[in-house]
């Protein structure tokens, strides 16, 4: 029996971020014994696996279930902030949340824009 699609993308995600697998047995808390089985079809990964799998890899259950989609999860609105902004530590939550509304109140105004143009 071959190896299992999941368990490929799983060994994939894992090469590609330099991660050891002891490490991640043990920071998703499943055993090598478990990833055996599931690689030889013998066994399927629970969901609840699948998804601290998910977090930890920093992708999604579809993309380890199917392949499809982005290996990599979108990134969160904290990060998005931290990536404009030059981190969390220098600014309040207050002052990232007041920044992040006009951000997001500038690009309704862009695309209202671009609808107009468009209509035009």
């Amino acid at each position: 029996m071959g190896s299992s699609p999941v368990v490929n993308r799983i060994n994939a995600l894992l090469a590609e971020k330099g991660i050891r697998k002891q490490d991640f047995y043990q920071d998703c808390g499943i055993t090598s014994a478990s990833y055996s089985l599931w690689n030889t079809g013998k066994t399927t990964p629970r969901m609840k696996n699948l998804e601290v799998i998910a977090a930890y890899l920093g992708t999604t259950t579809d993309y380890l279930l199917t392949g499809l989609g982005a290996a990599k999860k979108p990134a969160r609105r904290e990060e998005l902030m931290a990536a404009f902004w030059g981190g969390e530590k220098d600014l309040s939550p207050e002052d990232m949340d007041s920044m992040w509304m006009e951000v997001e109140k500038f690009a309704a105004f862009v695309a209202d824009q671009k609808r107009k143009e468009k209509q035009e």
